[in-house]
């Protein structure tokens, strides 16, 4: 019986420092980041060799009680499926994001086009995934997020 207690014991131990395990690993989230391309990719035949200036927006969701800085974002296109590649393309910034705000930032890439329809037009899709990395009194975050353009 007096080992049933022990095991009861230690298992309610266990239980406990999980819970507080859980409780105090609520660490503060990076920003929210979103990704918006802007501008398109022109309905024409596009030679594959040229390169075309996209705009797009971030949208950072800021919910921590205290500002951080944007220090950096990368992006660049996943594969070759899209109508255009981006190579690995990195920003820097020194943009403080207000506690409990959300701000948009405007950004340029040049992309490469890739595929046309068989009317010449550039239309597909493209999957694009980034890191944005984030300065705060509390320490550096990153965040990594996808994106979707034309």
């Amino acid at each position: 019986m007096r080992l049933r207690s022990n095991i009861f014991a230690l298992l309610f131990t266990v239980l406990l420092a999980l819970a507080a395990a859980c409780a105090t690993s609520g660490a503060d989230q990076p920003p929210q980041v979103a990704l918006v391309q802007m501008s398109h990719l022109p309905n024409t035949r596009v030679q594959s060799a040229s390169g075309l200036p996209i705009q797009y927006q971030l949208k950072i969701s800021n919910d921590l009680p205290y500002p951080v800085t944007l220090v950096s974002v990368e992006v660049e296109s996943v594969g070759q499926s899209g109508a255009y590649e981006m190579k690995r393309v990195r920003h820097q910034f020194d943009r403080i994001i207000a506690a409990n705000s959300v701000e948009a930032i405007d950004l340029r890439a040049w992309v490469q086009p890739l595929q046309a329809d068989v009317s010449g037009m550039v239309t597909t899709p493209v999957m694009l995934r980034g890191s944005a990395r984030f300065d705060s009194a509390k320490g550096s975050m990153r965040r990594n997020f996808v994106g979707r353009g034309q």
